[in-house]
This record gives C-alpha cells, sequence and structure tokens, in this order.
C-alpha cells in the first residue's frame, strides 16, 4: 500500500481528514490533512475557538499554493524545526494571542500531515523540555498513522514546498 492510498484509507476511516479552503472556489493547489487533535481547534471544542479565524487563514494560504514563508523569525507562516534532518515542521498561529504552534510533516512535496499542536508559551525555549516532548509526539503520532513509511526529508525548503519564501 503506497502512502497515498495510506492517506486515502486515514480518511475514509476519520483519523485524517483533508483540509477544504474556508471559500469553496479557492483552489487546493496543495494538500493539507489534519488529526482530529488539530481539527477540534477548528471545531470550537478548545479554548483556541477564538483563533478559528486564524489559524483558517495560515491554512488556507497553505492549501491554496499562495506564497509560505519559511523561517525561524516570528512573522514566518511555518518553520523546519531543529534537528531538520527529523523533517518535524510547525505551522505558526501567532495572533491572536496565545499563539500556537501546529506540528507536523510532509509526506511528499506540497502534502502536510498536520499531526499535534501546542500553546507557544506552553513550549519555552526552543530547545526546552517541552519542544522536544511535541516533537517526540508529532513522530510518534507519524508512526501510528504511517508505521511503515518515512516523512519527508529534504535539503532545501523548496524539496518540500512549492512557492516557499526563506526568510
Amino acid at each position: 500500500m503506497s502512502i497515498n492510498d495510506m492517506l486515502k484509507s486515514h480518511t475514509a476511516e476519520g483519523r485524517l481528514k483533508v483540509y477544504e479552503p474556508l471559500f469553496p472556489g479557492d483552489p487546493m493547489i496543495r494538500a493539507l490533512y489534519l488529526t482530529p487533535s488539530v481539527c477540534s481547534l477548528l471545531e470550537g471544542h478548545t479554548k483556541a475557538e477564538a483563533k478559528k479565524g486564524s489559524i483558517q487563514s495560515i491554512m488556507d494560504q497553505f492549501v491554496s499554493g499562495r506564497v509560505v514563508s519559511v523561517g525561524h523569525n516570528r512573522k514566518c507562516h511555518m518553520s523546519l524545526l531543529k534537528p531538520q534532518r527529523d523533517g518535524i515542521w510547525d505551522m505558526r498561529v501567532a495572533t491572536p494571542l496565545p499563539a500556537i504552534r501546529i506540528f507536523g510533516q510532509f509526506a511528499e512535496q506540497d502534502v502536510f500531515i498536520a499531526l499535534s499542536w501546542e500553546y507557544r508559551g506552553l513550549l519555552g525555549r526552543a530547545i526546552s523540555r517541552p519542544w522536544k516532548t511535541e516533537i517526540r509526539r508529532c513522530k510518534a503520532e507519524w508512526r501510528k498513522l504511517f508505521p511503515t513509511y518515512n516523512s519527508m526529508k529534504g535539503e532545501s525548503i523548496h524539496e518540500y514546498l512549492t512557492d516557499a519564501h526563506s526568510e
């Protein structure tokens, strides 16, 4: 079974949901799959409900194929976390406060699997124990969904994303 077959199977069985743009006419150039945990951010089952519009905005920007800024600058939309060889990314939802990080990995170019999330303030410094714990949780979620497949690993952001801008 290919990883694309597994994505279809997980979607059919409810373990993943395909994110669809807020406006039905928007193009879907990239694919974004959400675990139930990440879906809860959009369904109002968490304290993050006030952030729903900001979350949808970054997800819409991603799937519609618009330019995504990548880097460790707070204003960037996404970042490849260290160690980069692990292929763990975060989507950044900075406003309104409190900020949120959505963690995930790429199955292939332009196919992002959003696996977990956490409030940025609870994570502390980038090399802290909470960050490392969240990265381990992200890897564990990947292994549960795709036990026979590794996530995509690339040498540059352009291998992961078309129309990415590095800052």
